[in-house]
């Protein structure tokens, strides 16, 4: 398109506007193709100044046309504004610069007009509602995420449900933008919806991830959390510049109608036949003449059969579309019964029948790329063409016997011209749903309702549910030994004589290997056949095929018994709720439990108390439990969109590092609490990154050796287990190598005798501080610098991590999480005058030990003799330095805790009971310390001390068995200075 031809669009677009009204909605259609035409010839030309206005317009007029503006009179000023603005750069020449664009569409005025990082840093003003432009922004990093995992899905395969989808979401996020003059968007989403068109995705994968990438900060920026972007112009420039691959070459059409173009809306019915397409649609009504047959008889013969085989199942496929619309199965089968019929008919000249099937194949393409929905009028439009088709057929038979000219279908131009405009969207009134009966429930039949609208007789509808029945039974044993060809007929009449002519009952599987013609494998394989579940037709499928009932009349009781269902149906409302008001709620029901336990668990007050009271505090304790539950499931939230960001950052590091990398999740929809899933991504950042860069071997021909494919795997998988959620980071690279890790650890001066640590004790080395084998540093490890950052932000969250690895299989990290910070459950113990908490996920069981149970084994200390195994036995008043505590373990208790797969025995005065905790900082000063991960307000006011099992296990072990340390942590415990008790000598028993 030249200047003059953009001129004449701008003259042409200048007249409509004059002539519209904002009530006018043909009028206003009519602009909204004209601006989309000029901003077509001004991207052409290079105009972007003029593109970005008209984008923006259209936008505008959009949401004239669906009443979303306040005030449609002054929307359309705007509109008016706009094209005069357009008018003085294109028709009068004067500089961009000089033309002021009216400031509600959006657009940053300057030299080129184009918007960029300032314009996007800001709101809209004008006419856009606040509200929808922040609840359009709170969506946007979902749909961006969602758009990522797409992408790169798209760059391992070309499924069209995936390239459906991701062009979907751009559409409407085109559209969305607009709408809210969000104009560098919307032009961005243009843009690139343009690309798809004519690339292959996977071609362009770096360039759509730009596109995301910039998106994300643009609305980051809008929403105050960060900078605004470079210009949409330097990203629109490398999609221009986007190395665009030519798809495989379009095949040749069929022979036969042109595809027809879209119109603005359906013709007026004195335009019916020049609207139309196809040799069928002529202008002049004379054209549509009775035509002779002039194809092979016995082709056509054959065409009639087959084309009425596929328009009876047509009519079936789209009764299950009418209760299930997004059955794709049912959807393709009547695609592909018109795609058949379109094909022989335009090789055998059958042109009408051709024109018709094209068009409702053009409708039924349309649903299958998600483009429409087929419910409604359009499953009634296309029922309506089967039926004209059928018809049409019946014209060929009967053509074809008589020799006789094939009459014309009158409607046929009227449903061309409904296909037509169901393509557009402009879909007329869809027919009414069958009445329901006035006794109607939502278990009313379709029988019921068919019989009660005087459609289809009682007789016959009883008679579809007895055969339904009969189908729904399982075949008998030998009519499947038959079908399998396992036995002849002969074979099976001469068993079924044998079990007539027995006078007790035998069952017939066992006459037929009794007499040797079936093996008894094979009696099972058929037994097994029939025990399979058998899916009888439905009683509206059986009616059509015998004829009882039209398929449009059980659709339009399908459709009726449908609405009756939905009406009953109560809709769930949802509100949106801040998330500081969220935490805020859940910090006071903590705090309700906390005061609730203070007052059922008052000694005083049960001993006072009258029977009533006592029954409603357990009413109270039952209450403010239930509270505290559906209180912490309102926090939890899918770990899906952490999980997403992993898949983006292992393509990245794979194309950094030359690796071919493969990268699955699983579980991604288990769920946990939100400040966990906000503090967990920083973990599984370098915990994928090293699974890459150390794992996953350099060299494709490395792999091939080892008898792996060169592409490597990383799979990243959630589940829950035990009251716990597992995250599970496996690759099946190199593994990690033992001997270099002990060599490291060895030189640093970690560990004195590595031949005596276990392969647990030797891949935790780790995780220490500064601790890396990389022989060199790269920009994504090597430094040492990771790995203990990971075990402590995991701790941090009450977790532990577990390594797995097999020289040349693989490693697999484990992180177990508990699924809230807030609250636990916990066994409430005494030592001495003290009281402690241990999560009860840690509690195997508690036992009161016999003195022939404890022995003492030289450097080991004091061990617990528990179902054969010795357990070590540790003391928690010499760990926390208790002097009233009992000394005798035989008249004390032992809590048999669990860490990583190894049991230890806690000392105890008393169990107090299991309640939930409400978790409380200790603050600063006592952050951090091994053995205690939190405290607790108990119900006498008083703090309890929440036991971090594994720490204390550690602390325990700091030097052979109870050692220094524990000192350490009665000081910080209580804050006074003491002096850690002698160690217990190795011979003590207790």
């Amino acid at each position: 398109m030249g200047d003059a031809s953009i001129e004449q669009t701008t003259e042409k677009l200048s007249e409509l506007l004059v002539l519209a009204e904002p009530s006018d909605l043909k009028a206003l259609a009519d602009v909204h193709t004209a601006f989309e035409e000029l901003k077509a010839g001004a991207d052409a030309e290079g105009r972007q100044e003029v593109a970005a206005a008209c984008v923006a317009a259209a936008a505008l007029i959009e949401r004239i046309i669906l009443e979303d503006v306040p005030d449609a009179g002054a929307a359309f000023e705007v509109v008016n504004r706009a094209v005069t603005a357009i008018q003085a750069i294109i028709r009068d020449a004067r500089p961009s610069g000089e033309v002021e664009f009216p400031a509600e569409l959006g657009l940053a005025q300057g030299s080129d007009g184009s918007g960029g990082a300032a314009a996007a840093a800001e709101a809209p003003a004008g006419i856009v509602d606040a509200g929808i432009f922040a609840d359009f922004l709170a969506r946007q990093p979902g749909v961006l995420d969602e758009m990522e995992s797409l992408i790169l899905a798209l760059e391992k395969t070309d499924d069209d449900d995936t390239f459906a989808h991701l062009r979907r979401l751009i559409h409407t996020l085109k559209g969305e933008a607009g709408m809210l003059n969000l104009v560098d968007v919307a032009r961005l989403c243009h843009v690139t919806e343009d690309l798809l068109g004519e690339a292959q995705p996977g071609t362009v994968t770096d360039t759509l991830l730009e596109v995301n990438d910039w998106l994300g900060r643009t609305f980051a920026a809008l929403s105050g959390k960060g900078e605004p972007p470079e210009p949409v112009d330097a990203v629109i420039g490398a999609l221009a510049t986007a190395g665009v691959s030519p798809g495989p070459q379009q095949a040749a059409p069929e022979a036969g109608p042109e595809p027809v173009e879209p119109k603005a809306e359906v013709p007026a019915p004195g335009e019916a036949e020049a609207a139309a397409a196809g040799p069928t649609a002529a202008s002049a009504e004379g054209a549509r003449q009775p035509k002779m047959l002039e194809g092979d008889a016995d082709l056509l013969a054959e065409f009639v059969t087959e084309a009425r085989e596929h328009l009876d199942n047509a009519d079936l496929c789209l009764l299950t579309l009418e209760t299930t619309p997004t059955d794709e199965e049912a959807l393709n089968a009547v695609f592909r019964a018109f795609h058949t019929i379109k094909g022989v008919a335009g090789f055998l000249a059958l042109d009408e029948v051709q024109s018709l099937a094209h068009e409702a194949e053009s409708l039924l393409d349309r649903a299958r790329k998600g483009e429409l929905s087929l419910v409604g009028a359009n499953v009634d439009v296309t029922f309506t063409s089967i039926d004209m088709l059928k018809r049409m057929v019946q014209h060929v038979a009967d053509s074809l016997a008589s020799g006789e000219p094939m009459p014309v279908e009158e409607g046929l131009p009227g449903l061309i011209e409904q296909l037509q405009a169901a393509v557009t969207g402009l879909t007329p009134i869809a027919a009414p749903a069958t009445p329901l009966p006035a006794d109607a429930t939502p278990e009313t039949t379709v029988g019921e309702i068919l019989v009660d609208a005087g459609v289809v007789p009682r007789e016959a509808v009883e008679a579809a549910i007895a055969l339904q029945r009969e189908l729904a039974e399982p075949d008998k044993l030998g009519e499947i030994l038959l079908e399998q060809r396992v036995v002849s007929p002969a074979q099976l009449e001469e068993a079924l004589r044998v079990q007539r002519e027995l006078e007790e009952p035998v069952l017939l599987g066992g006459i037929l290997v009794e007499i040797g013609v079936l093996s008894a494998e094979e009696l099972e394989a058929a037994l097994l056949k029939q025990r399979e579940p058998v899916e009888a037709p439905k009683v509206g499928e059986l009616l059509v095929k015998s004829g009882d009932a039209a398929p449009q009349d059980v659709a339009h009781a399908l459709r009726a018994q449908k609405q009756q269902r939905q009406a009953t149906v109560e809709v769930k409302e949802a509100v949106k709720v801040d998330a500081d008001r969220l935490d805020r709620m859940i910090d006071l029901i903590g705090e309700l439990v906390i005061a609730e336990s203070m007052v059922s668990q008052s000694a005083e007050l049960l001993a006072t108390a009258p029977p009533l009271a006592v029954r409603q505090l357990n009413q109270l304790d039952k209450i403010t439990r239930e509270l505290q539950e559906m209180g912490t499931s309102l926090r939890m939230v899918p770990i899906r969109a952490t999980f997403q960001k992993m898949a983006r950052l292992v393509r990245d590091l794979a194309r950094k590092s030359g690796k071919k990398v493969e990268f699955a999740m699983a579980g991604e929809d288990t769920e946990l609490d939100k400040s966990v899933v906000d503090k967990i991504g920083d973990p599984l950042v370098h915990m994928v990154r090293n699974s890459v860069d150390h794992g996953i071997e350099s060299a494709p021909s490395e792999r091939t050796r080892a008898g792996k494919p060169e592409t490597g795997r990383v799979e990243l998988r959630a589940f829950h287990k035990g009251g716990s959620i597992y995250i599970e980071i496996e690759d099946d690279g190199r593994g990690l190598d033992r001997q270099a890790i002990l060599a490291k650890a060895v030189e640093r001066g970690i560990v004195r005798d590595p031949d005596s640590l276990t392969d647990r004790e030797v891949w935790n080395l780790i995780f220490e501080p500064g601790f890396s084998t990389a022989k060199k540093v790269t920009d994504v490890s090597g430094r040492g610098v990771g790995m203990d950052v990971v075990k402590r932000n995991i701790e941090a969250l009450r977790g532990q991590v577990e390594i797995h690895s097999e020289p040349g299989r693989g490693s697999s990290f484990s992180i177990r999480l508990p699924l809230t910070l807030a609250i636990i459950d916990g066994m409430v113990v005494r030592v001495g005058t003290e009281r402690y908490v241990i999560p009860t996920l840690s509690v195997v069981r508690s036992i009161r030990p016999e003195t022939n149970h404890l022995f003492s084994v030289v450097k080991r200390g004091e061990m617990l003799s528990l179902q054969g195994a010795l357990l070590p036995l540790f003391r928690l008043h010499r760990l926390f330095n208790i002097d009233e505590a009992e000394q005798d373990p035989a008249r004390a208790l032992v809590v048999v805790v669990e860490d990583e797969n190894r049991q230890v025995g806690l000392l105890v005065d008393e169990l107090l009971g299991q309640q939930q905790i409400v978790i409380k900082s200790l603050g600063e000063t006592l952050s951090g310390l091994q053995g205690i991960s939190g405290g607790a307000i108990m119900s006498d006011g008083r703090v309890g001390l929440i036991l971090d099992v594994g720490g204390i296990v550690r602390v325990a072990n700091a030097d052979g068995h109870e050692g220094e340390g524990q000192g350490e942590v009665q000081q910080a415990a209580d804050g006074e200075e003491a002096a850690a008790e002698p160690r217990a000598e190795a011979g003590e028993s207790g």
